[in-house]
């Protein structure tokens, strides 16, 4: 779980994966943000029942296609308003994920926008007989594919009923969910996200979550903040505790802080025993940017700067790649450990130690309990810096750290650029889809009057399938032309830029007149278009290994053995058509493959229609016989 080279979290691994025997039913996932590339990646294992480590597969737009066709429309994903990442790379899938999204606004305080936080998974699964299986995934992970050393715990619904008590707090988390679905949804959509949460709370309520596999810990706890503040942990209270309950070893990690906060960890040790101490492991600028008292009886760690910026592993990313090289490794754990005599206790999940994470956020963590023979804080640092000190990915923090004018500055200004996305996401945009002249279309953008940026931040829109160069300055309406159907998406790309620093975010602005089922096949088409044509597409639908067959046809076009036109099947079809028949489950994905090419015209796609009509009529599945 910490190990920073080999144990990455990998959404596209076992993490998501059902159990032996199981397929996925329906899932809520929250994060804070999300990289559409992730998001479209996860379907795999969902869709598909096992994991892949082939990188080319996660770009196979045919096999993406597939997987979101079998389960994009049982998934929901919340996430914070404003903090989708612009994708590095182009596909037309992402016009068909804004069903998926849910996004949180929660309301000001003050002067700060509050941040939706948590990072979980709430899974359904279900055998052939019925049997319906639970998994609750807690990270400090977003939903990206971050190289950033982070956590995560599993648990999962077992055969104790009597776990009930542990699994409630959940349920009060997915109520919150439900209760705060978008208003702004199609009516469709909402009443779709809120049932799908609401079936998944009602089901916990009889299939508790248990913590069976690892007899570490004596038991957990979990623990949903919803932005009240209440946060029922000692080690946070603003109650100092009595003499005897405090703790004689704190280790905290996380890479935001605030100045309270932090003082408050420190002032919980007791300072009367010799090896009382307090470790932290956070960021060299996090650290700097904390006042001298708050530092002080403290022991602080960051990652080196070889391990935060590390060199790629050969083999590790593909041709084509270098945005992926950029990414670095930092940072982004969050867990608090603290012991006495004869009890450990273990937090993890979504908060940082900062104000906002205690008191505004919506956050969730998990607090594990045991005995410090079994785990205690010498454990996690061992885990943390290694057993050989020559090889501690950490270094000590000094104590006299200080940030430069222009790192403030940088700080201040991104602040104030996360600011003004915020006010665009709540300002009201709308949208509509007109048809031009030419037989295009045009998404045209209504600006409320009150959106008024200061004077020096410039802030620009454009649809997200269209270029930089197409994006306008954000104030009253902008027009949109010469866009394709594939193109129409409530998916915009929303700038801010202030003093040559720079952040764009994919924001969702609702759009009335999209015909949503032409526009879905006009995506279909060119996403199969980009994945090799019809052809290929029928091979990864007949496929018993469609992870390897789309990396062998990505092989294939890489060596310029592409079709060129026509309808060229790939060698083997017939094959694997007929292993399909012949399987327990042969006719269902026929009629799987049926259904995606009947929504599609086209020369090539009726091809393709009249060879199964052909296939199927052989094998004498009009009259029901095999």
């Amino acid at each position: 779980m910490l190990e920073l080279r080999r144990n990455r979290m990998d959404y596209t691994g076992e993490l998501l994966c059902p159990p032996e025997g199981y397929r996925f039913e329906r899932a809520v996932a929250t994060t804070y943000s999300l990289d559409l590339e992730t998001l479209l990646a996860v379907l795999l294992p969902l869709a598909f029942g096992n994991s892949t480590d082939t990188p080319e597969v996660l770009h196979c737009q045919p096999l993406l296609l597939q997987a979101l066709n079998r389960v994009g429309s049982r998934l929901t994903v919340f996430h914070q308003v404003g903090q989708i990442p612009v994708p590095k790379r182009e596909s037309p899938l992402y016009a068909l994920l804004d069903r998926i999204l849910v996004p949180m606004k929660l309301e000001q305080v003050g002067n700060v926008y509050p941040s939706f936080h948590p990072k979980t998974w709430t899974i359904e699964y279900r055998n052939d007989v019925g049997e319906v299986h639970y998994r609750f995934v807690v990270l400090s992970r977003n939903l990206t594919f971050d190289r950033s050393l982070d956590v995560a715990i599993l648990l999962e619904s077992g055969a104790d009923r009597r776990r009930t008590r542990a699994t409630r707090p959940l349920c009060a988390f997915l109520d919150y969910l439900a209760d705060h679905v978008a208003e702004d949804l199609p009516h469709k959509s909402k009443s779709q996200h809120v049932q799908r949460v609401e079936s998944i709370a009602n089901g916990l309520a009889t299939h508790p979550l248990t913590l069976e596999s690892d007899k570490t810990w004596n038991g957990f706890e979990i623990l949903p903040l919803l932005g009240d503040g209440l946060l029922d942990e000692p080690l946070f209270s603003d109650d100092k505790p009595p003499w005897r309950k405090s703790p004689d070893r704190v280790v905290a990690v996380s890479p935001f802080l605030s100045d309270r906060v932090v003082a408050q960890m420190a002032g919980r040790v007791r300072k009367d025993e010799k090896d009382a101490t307090m470790t932290l492991v956070t960021r060299p600028d996090v650290w700097a940017s904390l006042s001298p008292a708050s530092r002080r009886g403290i022991e602080a760690w960051a990652l080196k700067d070889k391990v935060a910026l590390p060199e790629v592993l050969s083999g590790e990313v593909d041709e084509g790649m270098d945005e992926e090289v950029s990414r670095v490794a930092d940072l982004h754990a969050k867990l608090y450990c603290w012991q006495r005599p004869r009890e450990t206790c273990l937090l993890l999940g979504s908060m940082n130690a900062t104000e906002s994470g205690l008191h505004r956020n919506v956050e969730l963590l998990v607090r594990l309990w045991g005995n410090p023979r079994s785990y205690g804080c010498e454990t996690l640092r061992k885990e943390l810096f290694g057993k050989v000190p020559g090889l501690n990915p950490f270094e000590r923090l000094r104590d006299d750290a200080t940030l430069s004018p222009s790192e403030k500055l940088k700080e201040e200004t991104n602040r104030d650029l996360q600011e003004i996305v915020q006010l665009f996401c709540r300002c009201g945009g709308k949208g509509r889809v007109e048809c031009d002249d030419g037989g295009h279309w045009e998404l045209v953008v209504d600006i409320p009057q009150d959106f008024l940026p200061p004077t020096e931040i410039h802030c620009s829109l454009r649809p997200m399938a269209s270029k930089p160069e197409s994006a306008r300055p954000v104030r009253g309406t902008l027009r949109f032309g010469g866009l394709r159907e594939a193109d129409l998406s409530p998916l915009f790309v929303f700038s801010a830029e202030k003093a040559k620093c720079r952040i764009q975010r994919v924001v969702h602005v609702p759009v009335k007149g999209i015909h949503e089922e032409t526009r879905d096949k006009a995506v279909a088409d060119a996403a199969i278009e980009a994945g090799g044509g019809w052809a290929n597409a029928l091979a990864l639908l007949f496929s018993d290994e469609p992870y390897y067959t789309a990396a062998e046809q990505f092989r294939r076009r890489g060596d310029g053995r592409e079709r060129t036109g026509g309808l060229h099947l790939p060698p083997g079809l017939y094959e694997k058509m007929l292993l399909v028949v012949a399987a327990p489950d042969g006719r269902e994905r026929f009629a799987e493959a049926e259904s995606l090419i009947a929504r599609y015209a086209g020369e090539e796609a009726q091809r393709v229609k009249d060879l199964l009509k052909v296939f199927r009529k052989a094998l004498g599945h009009g009259s029901g016989r095999r």
